[in-house]
This record gives structure tokens, sequence and C-alpha cells, in this order.
């Protein structure tokens, strides 16, 4: 037997050299298998790839909600121009209250210091004349009571001017509450839209993983089969080589020994002679 023979066989075994081999008639030698020849890397199977896929969901989530941040809105109100109007209307109303406040203190002044200035009053012969008397009161009197029904009908104005500038005060502030809550509700919409969205994201990722995590461990299973089946080839060819090569021994002792018969029976003949 050749060196380059067993070497060949060798390495057909070990399915390192190609499929097609020189034949040989000489007796075929193989070597016996190591157990370490293949080694197949083996990856972590889905159950244990689970909880390392849980934690990267896990420190997404806590991610998303350390950068979420919460909006709110102040809304501040424009003044309308009929707002605007009826703060002109108060203030001139206060200002025309005012007035009348300082002419009603006025008139009660002079009202009393005309009081005090009667009893002080020279003898009757340097007085006005009795005729002229009587009609003075009655003009004090009346401008008195002229001057409280002007300040009576500028107290009433002011109050419905007042009740008025407060209803629309009150409707302007539930405005503004209104508009404020409502861009509460909408940031908040908004924060739980992106914590859905960073969810599904999360859920799509965890997937994506698990289905990559199972696909290559279908592939690791595809590739150890086909390893498997190459093996079983390999044995198999190699069976058959060698059975073809134990024929073909067989062959050539058979016609060996066909050759030497005629020799040994002219060699029995020689002898009997």
């Amino acid at each position: 037997m050749s060196p380059s023979a067993g070497a060949n066989v060798f390495d057909k075994y070990n399915g390192s050299s190609s499929e097609e081999e020189e034949e040989s008639d000489e007796e075929v030698v193989v070597a016996p298998r190591r157990t370490n020849q293949f080694r197949v890397a083996t990856n972590p199977s889905p159950a244990e790839a689970m909880p390392a896929v849980l934690t990267d969901i896990r420190k997404i989530a806590e991610s998303q909600q350390a950068n979420e941040t919460i909006v709110t809105e102040v809304v501040r109100p424009q003044k309308t121009d009929e707002e605007k109007r009826a703060l002109e209307e108060r203030e001139k109303m206060l200002e025309a209250q005012k007035l009348a406040r300082d002419q009603q203190a006025a008139a009660i002044q002079a009202a009393a210091a005309k009081a005090a200035q009667a009893p002080a009053s020279p003898p009757a012969a340097q007085s006005p004349p009795p005729a002229q008397a009587p009609p003075q009161a009655p003009q004090q009197d009346q401008n008195d009571a002229q001057a409280e029904e002007f300040a009576k009908h500028m107290e009433e104005e002011m109050r419905k001017k007042a009740e008025a500038a407060r209803k629309a005060a009150e409707e302007q502030l539930a405005q503004a509450k209104a508009a404020q809550e409502a861009a509460i509700k909408r940031a908040q919409e908004q924060a739980k839209k992106a914590q859905e969205e960073a969810l599904q994201k999360a859920r799509e990722a965890a997937a994506q993983a698990q289905a990559e995590a199972k696909a290559r461990a279908d592939g690791n299973k595809l590739k150890r089969k086909l390893s498997r089946r190459r093996k079983l080839v390999l044995r198999l060819r190699l069976r058959l080589r060698l059975r073809l090569q134990r024929q073909q021994r067989r062959r050539l002792r058979h016609k060996r020994k066909q050759r030497r018969k005629p020799k040994q029976k002219l060699r029995k003949r020689n002898k009997k002679r």
C-alpha cells in the first residue's frame, strides 16, 4: 500500500478531499475516527434569549419615560374691542362717580357753612329784605336734591357697569380656564400617544429579536442536519469504495490462482515421469 492511497482515504473520510478519487488495487487501511473532528457552534435558544430581550425592552421603556416631558400651555387671551370699550367706560364711570361725590361733598360743605353763618349775621336792619329770603331756601334744597339724585343715578350706572365688567371678567376667566384645560388635555394625549408608540416599537423590536433568534436556531438545526447527511454520504461512499476494492482484490487472487493451476499440473506430470 502506498502512502498516497492511505492519505486519500483518510481525507475522504474527513470530508476534506474532492469527491473523485483515484482507484487503487492495493489494500486500503481506514484510520480511526477522531471524535473532535466536527464541532458545531450553537446559539442560545429562544427561551434563553428571552430574558435579554425583556431587559432591553425595559431599558427602552425607562429611557422613553425619562425623556418624556409634559407641556403646559399657558393661554393669555387677547382683549377684544368690546372688552376694551367696557374697561374705558368703567374708568369714565369711576371718574364721574368721583366727580359726583366731590360735588356732593362741596354742596354739603356749602350748606353747612351757610347754616353756621346764619346765627352770626348782623341785625335785621342790615339783613336783606324779608321778601327775598324765602326764595333762597327752596333753591338750595332743589340744588341738594338734584345733587343727591345725580349721585344716586351715577352710583346706579356705576353699579350696572361694574356688574357688566364683572360678568365679562368671569366669562373671560372661564374661557381662559377652558383653553388651559384643552391644552392640558392635548398635552396628555400627545404624551400618551408617544408612550404607546414607544411601547409598540419595543414590542416590535422584541418580536423581531425573537424571530431572528428563532431563525438562527432553525439555521443551526439545518446546518447540523446537512452536516450529518454529508457525513452519512461520505461513509456510504467509503464503504462502497472499500467493497469495490475487496471485490477487485478477490478477482485478482482468482486470476492468479487460475494462472498457477497449469504450472502446477505440469510440475505434477514431470514428477510422475
